[in-house]
């Protein structure tokens, strides 16, 4: 029961991103959105990865939020510095 909850909440928190991912690729640009919001996400993403490895393990639910939060926070980024014309 605790590992559902642990995957049903890393999975939540995880796709938060995507309503912004997808309306950067539709947008061709992430215009009006903070350079320090964006990195300050990506580097607590990296570090947070980091910490959960060397602390819990392979703590995969919390690893896999990252990941995917990861992925995201880099197509933001990439619509924010490589505009499609």
């Amino acid at each position: 029961m605790i590992e559902s909850i642990g995957w049903i909440a890393g999975l939540l928190f995880a796709f938060c991103g995507l309503p912004q991912s997808i309306k950067s690729y539709k947008d061709d640009h992430s215009r009006g959105i903070s350079n320090l919001f964006m990195w300050m996400w990506l580097v607590g993403e990296l570090l947070m990865q980091v910490y959960v490895y060397l602390k819990h393990g392979l703590d995969m639910p919390l690893l896999v939020n990252y990941w995917i939060n990861t992925i995201f926070c880099i197509v933001i980024l990439k619509y924010k510095y490589w505009e499609r014309r």
